[in-house]
């Protein structure tokens, strides 16, 4: 093999490999970012649990506000006949 090609080979090596080098820079950046992106959506799915739990408590004081709205209606309709048959 004539040096010219030899040295032509030898580059063609050098720029490989350090085409290579940056791929695997970037396979360890992408392990990094599944990490966090795995992080994230586990995060994820305990805010909407939390945002789940806190729609069934509103939900909860939404019927306990009907309930006593509607005990204190009564109340009021009940003490106004005793105050009318007074």
């Amino acid at each position: 093999m004539p040096e010219t090609e030899q040295l032509k080979d030898k580059e063609l090596l050098v720029r490989l490999d350090t085409k290579v080098d940056n791929i695997l820079k970037r396979l360890d950046t992408l392990d990094s970012l599944e990490k966090r992106v795995g992080k994230l959506e586990a995060e994820n799915c305990v805010e909407d649990e939390k945002i789940n739990t806190l729609g069934k408590e509103v939900e909860k004081l939404r019927n306990q506000q009907t309930f006593w709205s509607t005990l204190n209606s009564i109340g009021i309709a009940i003490g106004t006949l005793f105050g009318i048959s007074r």
